[in-house]
């Protein structure tokens, strides 16, 4: 459990013994290479079922593409024994990360920065899901499942060499869908153990230093334009609340407008169709999906490449979910449902010319499903609780202009 608070002090104790080191000149220059440790701090699920922390130690390495962009690398350790849950987790973790670091604001000494960096999970003692379809067994053994670290950080300069970080992070991962648990009658579709999408926030601070030739920061070139419009194809993984759908990739294509507010802040939108239906119908979740998204990304344009922190509250409409019975017959009454949804992560924008640019696109797409009132044969009302909110992984790649 949550024994962080100890580390944290001999971190930051670290970052106060930087003697006697000049300050001035700490953020006008930069190396491509930077190793660091950090201490972290992970949020897995207790034995009650509830969110515990359990503290870890690792390593980064970046490559410093310029003043703002890296890729960066960094892999955590934790090794006390977190509880046992069907597929989720269990026993000792490693996380592995790996992707882009951008600054979206930086002076001498401090920089705001921001994370998309894939990576994994592995878990020594999860209980996994065996046996023929129709009798599954259960057994303790090591899992790994894809993951998505999301999030940001700040930086401070004691000097021109040394780094320090304190950095929040939000890490959903898929936990797939394990095989068939049981088969309705012969010859009806199998249904799935259904897969989860999980999220584990992340705490860490840390030292890094930089290692090799120091570059002088080059001077950056604001891009032309302001109204940003483009197509792109995206794909989001969920798990739809239908009997005979789980965990699914739902492919689908739309549109994005961007427009600056001030220097750091746009406006920023986006709506995707995804045409492929559900394998059935469900009180909340059915037929295609309509999302639309509007909000705001946070950052700075620059010549060649820039990168956003996003926040995009918005709606996503099923096309075709059962929203009460026929009086007489009792079949389904059948139409669409619509969900809140708040879209957080990154966008990178990278300039072709000074008008055109490629943009990807990755977030944790949270779903937040409402009651519904469902209408009987009878004519009364029946409440379907909504629950909980769920997570979901969203990735677009379009090509845009500015005007």
């Amino acid at each position: 459990m949550f024994r962080f608070g100890h580390r944290a002090v001999l971190a930051l104790l670290l970052f106060a013994l930087v003697p006697n080191i000049p300050r001035v000149r700490a953020q006008e220059n930069y190396s491509r290479i930077e190793i660091g440790g950090q201490f972290s701090a992970n949020g897995f699920l207790n034995s009650s079922g509830g969110v515990g922390f359990w503290e870890g130690f690792g390593g980064r390495f970046d490559y410093n593409v310029s003043r703002r962009l890296a890729f960066e690398t960094q892999v955590d350790y934790f090794p006390q024994f977190v509880p046992t849950r069907l597929l989720e987790q269990g026993g000792q973790t490693l996380h592995f990360a790996a992707g882009l670091r951008g600054k979206v604001a930086q002076s001498r000494r401090f920089s705001l920065y921001g994370l998309i960096r894939p990576g994994f999970f592995h878990f020594t003692d999860a209980e996994l899901l065996m046996g023929p379809p129709g009798s599954p067994g259960a057994k303790i053994g090591p899992a790994t499942y894809y993951a998505l670290n999301l999030g940001g950080g700040i930086e401070f300069y004691p000097s021109s060499r040394w780094v320090a970080r304190f950095e929040l992070t939000g890490n959903p991962y898929l936990v797939p869908n394990a095989r068939p648990g049981s088969v309705p009658s012969p010859g009806s579709p199998p249904v799935p153990t259904p897969g989860v999408i999980d999220d584990r926030y992340q705490l860490s601070v840390g030292l890094g230093y930089r290692l090799g030739e120091l570059r002088e920061n080059g001077r950056e070139e604001s891009i032309p334009g302001r109204l940003e419009v483009g197509a792109q194809f995206t794909t989001l993984i969920l798990r739809r609340r239908t009997t005979l759908d789980a965990i699914r990739m739902e492919p689908g294509f739309g549109g994005f407008v961007s427009y600056p507010l001030m220097r750091f802040l746009y406006a920023d939108a986006s709506v995707e169709f995804y045409p492929r239906g559900s394998k059935s119908v469900g009180f909340q979740d059915g037929g295609r999906i309509v999302q639309g998204l509007f909000g705001f990304k946070a950052g700075i344009s620059r010549k060649r490449i820039s990168i956003f922190a996003k926040a995009r509250p918005g709606l996503i409409d099923a096309t075709q979910t059962v929203n009460g019975f026929a009086p007489t017959t009792g079949s389904p009454l059948t139409g669409g449902f619509q969900t809140f949804a708040l879209d957080l992560g990154g966008i990178v924008e990278i300039y072709a010319t000074k008008r055109a640019f490629v943009r990807l696109d990755v977030g944790d797409t949270h779903l937040y499903f409402p009651d519904k009132f469902v209408t009987m044969t009878n004519g009364t009302a029946t409440r379907i609780p909504g629950g909980s909110y769920q997570h979901s992984m969203q990735y677009s790649a379009g090509y845009g202009w500015r005007f």
